[in-house]
Order: structure tokens, then sequence, then C-alpha cells
């Protein structure tokens, strides 16, 4: 895995990134993340079915399958339980490593042209490289650092694209799906490249659009596009509004006194 960790000097400002502890830090002062906000503040409804899931595809793989009296049923120990309950953090990992080699094969791509060695990532990182030719457009940049004092907040995005004088900020995705909550990503990212006055690095005076490349493990292919970067700024703006006023609605909570008399 390639070494993502940075310090750059911004006028009188100097952010670093520290890969080993993922960390984004402005000045020697910690900065939010872009997607670990993302993630206290916004539910995932798919997850916990896909968590049951893992869990029960472990016992039935791993447990004996035994049949008394007519009835069927598997036979689980406390260690089984314990394995189970952990399947789907194991599966979550495993798809992590394999995602983070393809977004490093591709940002190399980017970079020489070069293919991966490894043959399990070489059919997705191939559709990201059609993708990017057979629709015209050129790399203008790669795992791009941003940062925003307003938000107090920084993060890394995969891919500046252009096509016809048109400039577009892009995601590479691995997950099962492509879901909005990668598209309010990208208004953060985008959001902190204009406060810093860097849309104009690009030779234009905005962005047209945000892209999700969505490579998935069965070696599936899929993107979407939207020209909606306000909305997406916007949208994230309600992440920041709701991680600021947190302490004071668990503050309510607490002291809350709840009954069952009416």
């Amino acid at each position: 895995m390639a070494d993502r960790s940075k310090t750059i000097v911004h006028g009188e400002d100097v952010y670093q990134f520290d890969e080993v502890k993922h960390v984004h830090t402005l000045n020697g002062k910690r900065l939010h993340g872009v997607t670990t906000l993302i993630d206290k503040t916004l539910s995932k409804p798919a997850l916990i079915p896909w968590a049951v899931k893992m869990c029960a595809e472990y016992i039935m793989t791993n447990c004996p399958k035994r049949n008394t009296d007519g009835y069927e049923f598997y036979e689980v120990t406390e260690p089984d339980i314990v394995e189970a309950k952990r399947a789907h953090t194991k599966k979550k990992t495993d798809a992590g490593d394999w995602g983070t080699r393809v977004h490093d094969a591709c940002e190399v791509w980017c970079a020489t042209g070069e293919m991966p060695a490894d043959e399990d990532i070489t059919p997705s990182v191939m559709n990201f490289v059609k993708f990017i030719e057979n629709n015209g457009f050129r790399v203008l940049d790669t795992e791009r650092p941003v940062w925003s004092k307003e938000w107090w907040l920084g993060g890394i995005f995969d891919l500046v694209l252009e096509k016809d004088g048109k400039v577009y900020i892009a995601d590479i995705k691995t997950s099962s799906g492509i879901y909005d909550s990668q598209f309010i990503q990208m208004g953060a990212y985008y959001k902190c490249l204009v406060e810093n006055g860097w849309v104009k690095d690009y030779g234009v005076d905005k962005f047209e659009g945000a892209i999700v490349i969505n490579l998935k493990k069965d070696n599936t292919f899929a993107f979407c596009m939207s020209t909606a970067l306000d909305t997406m700024v916007d949208t994230y703006q309600g992440i920041i509004n709701i991680n600021e006023n947190m302490p004071a609605l668990e503050a309510i909570t607490k002291a809350v006194k709840y009954t069952t008399n009416f």
C-alpha cells in the first residue's frame, strides 16, 4: 500500500496527513475527517442486515448440521458465537484491503500507464481504464488533499477529471453499490476547493459536477455523475450542523426523565 502521508504549506498554514494514524491536522490541531463525520451522523440502513447476514453465513458454513427427530439444526458452541459476531468485521477488513489495492493500482496507472501485477484486481483496474479512455477523460490530479478552516475538516479525494473543457471531482468506490452519502462526501471536498481558491488551479472558475466510479469485487462496473455540486455542499453543511449540536443534544437526552406513568 502506498504511503499517503503528506505535509503541505499553504500560505501561513501547515497541513499534515498521517497515513498510519489516518489523522489530518492543520497547524498541529486535529481536523475532523470528511468520511468520519458522515459515518458519525448518517445512519446506514443496509449495514445491520448485512452484518446479520454475515453472522448467519458463518454459522451455516462452519457449524455442523444435525438432524434429530426430523428437525434440522446447527450445533453452535460459545466460541462459534464469538466468531460469528466477528464475521462482518473480518469481511469488511478483507474488502477494505482489496479496495485499497485497487485504489493504489488506479493511481499508479494514472501516473505511469502501468497495470497491476495482482490478477485479482486487474479486471477492476481495467474497468477503470476503459471508463477513462472510452469517455475521453483526462486525469488532471490524483489523491488530492484538501481542508476547510470554516468547517475544520480535512480529507483526500481520488481524482480531478477533465473532458471538453469541463472539470469534475471524482472518487473511486469499491462498495457494493453507489450511495447518496458518497456524493455528500464529495460536496465536502468541493467546499474545500472553493474555500481555498483551488478551483482555478485546474483552469476553470467552477467544476461541472461529481462522478462516483464503482469498481466492484465481482468485476462489475458502474458509475454515476451529478452536476448538483451546490446541493452536495449544502447537504454536508447539515452534517456539520448535526456534529456541532451533538453535545447539546446528548445533554438534553441525559436530562430527560423517563416514566411509564401517564
